[in-house]
């Protein structure tokens, strides 16, 4: 277990987390909230789909576009 993972939050920009999974060659970064408790993932999967073909999606919270687990 790394004692110094990668994180983010629901209010996190999806670019941020593509950045960071590309930065660290990552496949996945936990989601967590202001306490730490784990609320899903993002997977490279999720940074690399098509953005939303709606409009004003980009405007979503994080939690659209994380896995919940």
């Amino acid at each position: 277990m790394d004692s110094n993972p990668i994180l983010v939050t629901p209010d996190a920009d999806l670019i941020d987390a593509a950045v960071l999974i590309a930065d660290y060659n990552l496949h996945t970064i936990s989601v967590v909230d202001d306490e730490g408790q784990a609320l899903g993932v993002v997977t490279v999967d999720a940074v690399l789909r098509p953005p939303f073909p709606t409009t004003g999606a980009s405007e979503r919270p994080g939690h659209a576009w994380f896995a919940k687990t």
